[in-house]
């Protein structure tokens, strides 16, 4: 966990973290992809790997584009290790979420954000039943504007999967995330 804090510290550095003018990106629509690096441990010595690959559409909620709401839908790999097979299971779902943003520099920021929302999975364990299920997030990153109109964000992300008890077994299954991509304005400064 130290050796992600100071990768996130390095790349926050290294692209100035001098306060300078908050420049807002506007509504924009991103692509990312997550890898887990702490997966949920399973009987057996095993574990729940999943990649995330995620759309998300981003709309800002206040006038400076610090507050904004998303909606993050997504189509996961994952594989239950030991497996035949590698990413024979998926999952599939949308979050519902807000982040609020804060300027570390002309063209750098750092944010928090919580999301929610239902999905589906096909993996079933002794710990998770399979089937309809609620996905809680729970995001820190950094990002960085790299271009007129386009953004590129990094962040950790924590994941709880459980179904609130509507099919048992339900421990749920947790993992940590490293996520990263690039977004777009919808409507692009002239």
């Amino acid at each position: 966990m130290r050796r992600v804090g100071v990768v996130l510290l390095w790349v926050a550095l290294s692209l100035g973290l001098q306060a300078q003018d908050w420049r807002p990106l506007g509504p924009h629509v991103g692509l990312y992809v997550g890898y887990s690096f702490i997966d949920e441990q399973l009987e057996n010595n095993g574990r729940y790997h999943p990649w995330l690959v995620m759309l998300q559409i981003q709309v800002p909620l206040s006038k400076n584009d610090r507050l904004s709401l998303f909606l993050e839908p997504q189509f996961n790999f994952a594989t239950l290790e030991p497996a035949p097979s590698r990413y024979d299971e998926y999952e599939a779902g949308v979050n519902l979420g807000f982040r609020y943003a804060q300027p570390i520099g002309e063209r750098t920021f750092a944010y928090g954000a919580i999301s929610a929302g239902p999905h589906f999975i096909t993996a079933m364990t002794r710990q998770q039943a399979d089937g309809f299920i609620f996905s809680d997030n729970f995001t820190l990153g950094v990002g960085h504007q790299v271009a007129p109109n386009w953004q590129w964000q990094g962040a950790i992300r924590f994941r709880h999967l459980s179904n609130a008890g509507l099919q048992e077994p339900n421990l749920g299954l947790d993992n940590w995330f490293i996520v990263s991509g690039f977004s777009r304005q919808w409507q692009p400064n002239k």
